[in-house]
């Protein structure tokens, strides 16, 4: 069972330093945004150790966000929706959940026609908005990327990843992780 709340203040504070510092799109649509808390409760009510949201894969999720459909706008009084773990979002510090809303924030794009225009809402004259999904997943299984090693998508994705990112992930570029026979260490030296 889930039970659902409204975000406090220090979240919506979070929200507008996201979109100030790195989505000024948004402000300046002036989207309407609802944040919400969601905690995954036992039978008794008491929080449970089970991951209140989880990815379209089924992997536990610290948010994820939905464009409010134009009936439920009447009643709920904004666009776009945020929910967000609330156990896991206690467990962070302001900067991972800064990190998070930027993360959703960056799911937000502009609809266009085939010609490239911004398609417009006939009852707000505002802009549509549609989400696209993340530009990358690293899931696998750890045990194909030990049988298969190189022949895998695991090893070959994050290989790939490592290459062209790597950089981003304090790794250097261009470099791929070394093959798991090199990381042994060296019998040969001096002992």
């Amino acid at each position: 069972m889930k039970i659902y709340e409204l975000a406090d203040d220090s979240v919506h504070d979070l929200l507008k330093e996201a979109i100030s510092a790195y989505h000024n799109m948004i402000g300046k649509l002036e989207i309407k945004f609802g944040l919400i808390r969601v905690t995954s409760v036992d039978k008794k009510g008491e929080p449970d150790e089970k991951p209140a949201l989880k990815s379209s894969s089924g992997h536990a999720a610290a948010a994820q966000i939905s464009l409010v459909s134009k009936k439920d706008q009447l009643s709920k009084n904004y666009e776009v929706e945020i929910l967000f773990d609330g156990p896991m979002w206690d467990g962070m510090t302001d900067k991972k959940r800064l990190a998070i809303l930027d993360h959703e924030l960056t799911h937000i794009e502009i609809a266009k026609d085939k010609d490239g225009h911004a398609k417009i809402d006939d009852l707000t004259g505002k802009p549509k908005l549609k989400l696209i999904p993340d530009q990358f997943h690293l899931w696998g299984f750890l045990d194909i990327a030990k049988r298969h090693g190189e022949d895998s998508s695991e090893v070959a994705n994050m290989r790939s990843m490592a290459i062209n990112h790597g950089h981003l992930f304090g790794l250097e570029t261009g470099t791929p992780p070394a093959p798991k026979d090199e990381l042994a260490p060296d019998s040969s030296s001096d002992s």
